[in-house]
């Protein structure tokens, strides 16, 4: 009989902006990639990917209109002197990236860019390796790092569930805790896991991820969906094809799409 086949699918992917252009005074104009939280991002370093190599610029609102900022009241100063040494080094279609360190906070809890959804592909790292340890005949575990779910085209999961043709999706992503202020939040980051329920999720999968961690005696948090998840969920069912049944399980963070996403490890 053959084994079950079980997908455990993380994003690599992170937001961020790409170069659109080149001003007058040299400085870079540039679009979203995904949804990053804009008004986040004036005053911070950033690295800009040229073709020989990261450039560091800093972010800047170009008028001071008062209200939120969006992605077209924003560019970057990477301090070329003039419009024709910026295009000389840089190109539409760059992408700029976070440049923030990693830091370490108060009650053991971190803040990084990209833990959306790195922490997603620590898990799944994780998982495996329990898996090897555990050594037994169970089900065919793969797992897949995808690319494009900020995009958001889910290109990387479309591509793998099509080859694996998996049986079970497990989708391990983030979510937002909303307790930063002391208030009541849906989610909170010392909640434990997020295992979401309704909408395209199987519901029994989701079940029993419940009863097991209650045997556990570990925390979790439940998420209501009556519509898409906005992760990779709802493609990689599409396109594994079969009778294939997927669930979903949110790291709880704060700060989302930020360059100082809030985690508890």
């Amino acid at each position: 009989k053959a084994r079950p086949r079980i997908a455990m699918l993380a994003h690599i992917d992170t937001v961020g902006l790409m170069v659109t252009g080149v001003d007058g005074h040299g400085a870079l104009r540039v679009g979203p990639v995904g949804r990053p939280m804009i008004d986040s991002l004036i005053g911070q370093v950033v690295a800009v990917h040229t073709r020989a190599g990261p450039i560091s610029g800093v972010v800047f609102r170009t008028n001071d209109g008062g209200t939120r900022a969006d992605v077209g009241d924003i560019a970057i100063d990477c301090g070329f002197a003039d419009q024709a040494k910026a295009a000389g080094a840089v190109r539409p279609g760059d992408y700029v990236t976070w440049a923030a360190p990693s830091r370490e906070l108060a009650d053991g809890r971190l803040a990084a860019p990209g833990a959306d959804d790195r922490l997603g592909v620590f898990v799944i790292c994780q998982t495996l390796l329990a898996v090897a340890e555990a050594g037994d005949d169970g089900p065919a575990v793969s797992a897949v790092s995808c690319i494009q779910e900020e995009g958001p085209t889910h290109l990387g999961a479309i591509t793998t569930m099509s080859r694996v043709k998996p049986d079970l999706i497990i989708v391990v992503d983030t979510a937002s805790a909303g307790d930063a202020d002391g208030g009541d939040a849906s989610f909170r980051l010392a909640g434990g896991p997020i295992i979401a329920r309704g909408g395209s999720v199987h519901n029994r999968t989701s079940d029993s991820l419940i009863e097991l961690a209650e045997s556990l005696g570990l925390p979790f948090q439940i998420e209501p969906i009556g519509r898409g998840s906005g992760t990779d969920l709802e493609s990689a069912i599409q396109f594994a094809g079969g009778n294939a049944v997927g669930c979903l399980v949110s790291i709880p963070q704060r700060h989302s799409h930020t360059p100082a996403e809030v985690f508890d490890p």
